[in-house]
């Protein structure tokens, strides 16, 4: 995803301080201190130019790019089948929690530590991921009916760049959340 996007991979593992063989690695596990400096560092490599970062690497997902979340989910009935089974096999240092009613369904990304305060970069990201999954599993313009992570501080022309991606604006909210 990092070459997809234009970023330098060897730059990001150097700027994190960490091991330059990281991404050739298998089965690595980070801690969430790492893993959220693992992000900023990545946020940091790509800069500004081009737009927000987290909606320039969910525009470079497609089905040609292979990440076990992405096949779990393109193999569902439908979305609730999909974030069901996206909630069931999170790994790393969040989890999805899920809640389905009548007037739709809320996933909301919980972090497992809570000492720590995640990049908004991640938070956004892992939004995103949600919402391009959706468009393509159905191959349509899909739009959430809520968007929102905390204290999104967001330039004007970022702001935005949110709204129009996402088909609605950002909120304030308490925890990083999307609403189908």
């Amino acid at each position: 995803l990092l070459q997809d996007a234009g970023v330098n991979g060897a730059n990001v593992l150097r700027r994190a301080k960490l091991p330059g063989d990281l991404f050739a690695r298998e089965n690595v596990r980070l801690d969430s201190e790492t893993y959220h400096r693992l992000w900023n560092a990545i946020e940091e490599e790509a800069g500004p130019a081009g737009g927000p970062v987290p909606l320039r690497f969910a525009q470079k997902m497609t089905t040609d790019w292979f990440n076990p979340e992405l096949f779990v989910a393109l193999c569902s009935d439908d979305l609730n089948d999909a974030l069901n089974r996206l909630a069931r096999y999170k790994s790393g240092p969040m989890t999805l929690r899920l809640d389905h009613t009548a007037r739709g369904t809320t996933a909301e990304l919980e972090f497992l530590d809570r000492a720590q305060t995640p990049p908004h970069v991640l938070m956004v990201f892992k939004l995103a991921f949600l919402v391009q999954l959706a468009r393509i599993a159905t191959r349509s313009p899909v739009h959430p009916v809520c968007v929102g992570w905390p204290a999104p501080a967001l330039s004007a022309r970022d702001a935005g760049a949110y709204a129009n991606w996402f088909g609605v604006a950002v909120e304030d909210l308490p925890a990083p959340i999307v609403v189908f």
